[in-house]
């Protein structure tokens, strides 16, 4: 079994998909992690995406490939890759290689410091400033709707598999990061956050009206679930582990 899984989501990312396998794979060489795993999740891709991630995988048998016929969103590839994926660790890295190396250094290995390791972006100033208010009042909603104070709880994880799979998140796009985070840490997780940089990826998106549609329906279906429908489940409170960064100039207190 693998340490650890990484699900690649990606449509349409002929471009970065090379560069997001070798960063993943520059990484883990880095740390002398040889036995992981690469599942990536072609969500309907018109273009050549699949066709290099089969000849990655030739080279590299870690390396994974899990097809969708048709474009069916962030939650589907997500869920098809939990579903594939055969590590009891596993953490979510976008196609367009938006995570650096060293965030995903870091989060890498402290992946057993807590049963969540949450990344937390410092340089969300890259995003258009439309995105970042947006963002802001996201976080600001959710801290208040479910008392989880993470400083990004949209932010990529280390994820326990088998945690992820209990919580039987449904969203089917963006929102599904949140809705797994909330659930894991109602549910009374043990959580650390590691801060890191993202690399930029792809402008936009995140912020259309289809999005922001299912931002508003995911947010009032978790308050049914998290208050009402499934409150014993989800009643706990979540654990914060503090991690010692000292080689990124942070003390054990974070401080």
């Amino acid at each position: 079994m693998p340490e650890l899984s990484f699900v690649v989501p990606a449509f349409n990312e002929e471009p970065n998909i090379e560069s997001t396998l070798a960063t993943v794979g520059g990484v883990m060489a880095g740390i002398g992690l040889a036995d992981y795993e690469i599942v990536v999740i072609d969500d309907g891709s018109s273009d050549a995406t699949a066709r290099l991630v089969e000849a990655a995988g030739t080279a590299d048998p870690r390396v994974r490939l899990v097809r969708h016929e048709v474009n069916r969103g962030l939650g589907a590839a997500i869920r098809s890759g939990l579903a594939a994926l055969k590590s009891e660790k596993f953490m979510i890295v976008p196609g367009d290689n938006d995570m650096n190396a060293g965030f995903i250094d870091v989060m890498a290995r402290h992946r057993d410091a807590a049963d969540m390791v949450i990344a937390a972006p410092l340089n969300l100033e890259i995003r258009p400033y439309g995105r970042i208010i947006l963002s802001l009042t996201y976080r600001l909603l959710y801290y208040i709707a479910f008392q989880v104070y993470v400083f990004y709880i949209n932010a990529p994880c280390v994820w326990p598999t088998r945690l992820v799979r209990s919580v039987d998140a449904t969203s089917q796009r963006f929102s599904i990061v949140s809705e797994i985070n909330v659930k894991l840490l109602r549910s009374g997780a043990r959580f650390a956050e590691v801060p890191g940089y993202l690399s930029g990826g792809k402008p936009g998106g995140a912020a259309s009206w289809r999005n922001l549609r299912e931002v508003v329906k995911v947010f009032l279906r978790l308050n049914w679930e998290i208050h009402v429908s499934r409150r014993q489940q989800f009643s706990k409170r979540p654990e914060r582990v503090y991690i010692d960064l000292g080689h990124l100039g942070y003390g054990a207190s974070g401080k």
